[in-house]
């Protein structure tokens, strides 16, 4: 059984991770069908995926097609965010667990 501190920190990891993914996932479909970056949206979108892609830049270059642009550094930083996402919620489940409770919950029996 998982402590409330343990739950409402997943909770609080799952929504920060989420918002970062949301904003990187709208770059790549943004960029994918060619967004006009003159718009004050696409900008701002631009600038704040920008900032959480920052380690990612330059790894590699991106792919041009007909109808706009593959980018595969904000590709990469997606998967790269969800595996360290798993990883923290991972640590958090495991510090949280209560030992002897944490693979079989307990059963109260009524008298």
């Amino acid at each position: 059984m998982r402590t409330w501190g343990g739950i409402f920190l997943i909770r609080v990891v799952n929504i920060v991770f989420s918002v970062i993914e949301f904003f990187i996932g709208l770059r790549i479909v943004l960029r994918l069908f060619s967004a006009n970056p003159a718009s004050v949206f696409v900008t701002w979108i631009y600038s704040v995926s920008g900032a959480l892609l920052y380690p990612f830049s330059g790894m590699f270059t991106d792919v041009r097609f007909a109808f706009g642009i593959l980018d595969v550094n904000a590709l990469i930083g997606l998967v790269l965010y969800g595996l360290v996402f798993s990883i923290i919620t991972w640590v958090i489940r495991m510090l949280a667990a209560t030992p002897g409770n944490s693979v079989v919950e307990e059963r109260h029996q009524v008298a």
